[in-house]
């Protein structure tokens, strides 16, 4: 049965769900470069809990090793799980670990070049 609003009418998943799409959208532009990441950390725009600074710290401080590891071998030299290592994409306005990995390639392609 689709939930109800508060005037008790029937609303669709798609109804429902299509703010949180928009927003998801909205957050993965937030970010392009690793060059903005780390101004709006600077800029203390992006704050992080303890775990996720760690693992933030590691990723920043060597994109050139992060890009090449699986979110598993990152989370075992920060000594936190796999899937805190996941929810750093999301903190950062991103939608998936994998569009942080394009950010470190992105970057490490135009140092190269």
């Amino acid at each position: 049965m689709p939930p109800t609003n508060t005037r008790g009418t029937r609303r669709t998943v798609s109804q429902i769900d299509a703010p949180c799409e928009i927003r998801a959208m909205e957050e993965s532009n937030s970010v392009k470069t690793l060059q903005e990441l780390k101004r709006d950390i600077a800029k203390r725009q992006i704050t992080f809990p303890d775990t996720l600074e760690r693992v933030a710290r590691e990723i920043i401080d060597r994109p050139e090793t992060a890009v090449f590891e699986s979110a598993a071998t990152i989370a075992k030299r920060c000594n936190v799980s796999v899937t805190t290592v996941q929810r750093l994409a999301p903190h950062l306005g991103l939608r998936t670990f994998a569009e942080l990995k394009a950010i470190l390639r992105d970057h490490i392609r135009d140092r190269a070049a």
